[in-house]
């Protein structure tokens, strides 16, 4: 091939381009100028995913590991566990059984109703009303349910709390409980002139009930 000087361009540079011509550097070969192929990515390295970079260890340390931590904390403290149940419910159980809590608070022991009370007992008891009319006992009523009260001058309340067969439960100056048969609820409380006797019919009120009042009634009538 026969070289000719080009104007302007020096002769190397001419063998030059007709080198790279004979090599076949066009558009059209294989790893030419409009065809090139991306090299492959050695494993480690960062791909760009939408202008960001994430590593195999970023995805480990963007775990929300402090977000798991404080939801399973906030819903473990916020259960309640069987022993906190537990412990309401004997705690609420105690507190409505516990002496006093409806039944009212007997006199102190030694403590008897002062005398002369029989004659200006109260009007009203816990809801129940002294009934008017003379007789050997007072009744109260409440609801249909009776509750009468006599006295005995000049008796003494130990002989006659011995009488009491089952139930026996501190309440006033004195005991309630079962006097001869279930049915029988009596009272027997020591006053200062004598003993007040107090009954009911256990299908009308109960002994609760009664010891109630008897309870109301003493702190009515005063003590010493």
């Amino acid at each position: 091939m026969k070289l000719t000087r080009t104007a302007g361009l020096p002769l190397a540079a001419v063998a030059l381009s007709l080198t790279l011509a004979a090599c076949g550097g066009g558009s059209d070969s294989p790893g030419g100028s409009g065809g090139s192929t991306p090299s492959a990515s050695s494993p480690g390295s960062s791909q760009p995913l939408g202008g960001s970079t994430m590593s195999s260890s970023d995805g480990m340390t963007s775990m929300p590991t402090e977000d798991m931590t404080e939801s399973m904390t906030s819903t473990m403290t916020g259960e309640a566990t069987p022993t906190d149940t537990m412990t309401s419910s004997a705690t609420a159980s105690a507190s409505s059984s516990a002496p006093g809590s409806a039944l009212g608070t007997p006199a102190p022991e030694g403590a008897v109703i002062k005398a002369g009370a029989s004659g200006s007992l109260p009007a009203d008891v816990k809801g129940w009303a002294k009934q008017s009319g003379s007789g050997p006992a007072t009744i109260y009523s409440r609801n249909g349910a009776l509750i009468s009260i006599s006295f005995l001058s000049g008796s003494k309340v130990d002989s006659l709390v011995s009488s009491l067969t089952a139930e026996q439960t501190r309440a006033g100056t004195g005991q309630c409980g079962q006097a001869g048969s279930a049915d029988n609820l009596t009272c027997y409380l020591g006053a200062a002139d004598g003993v007040y006797n107090l009954s009911a019919d256990a299908g009308e009120v109960s002994l609760g009930d009664l010891v109630a009042f008897t309870n109301a009634m003493t702190e009515a009538a005063g003590t010493s």
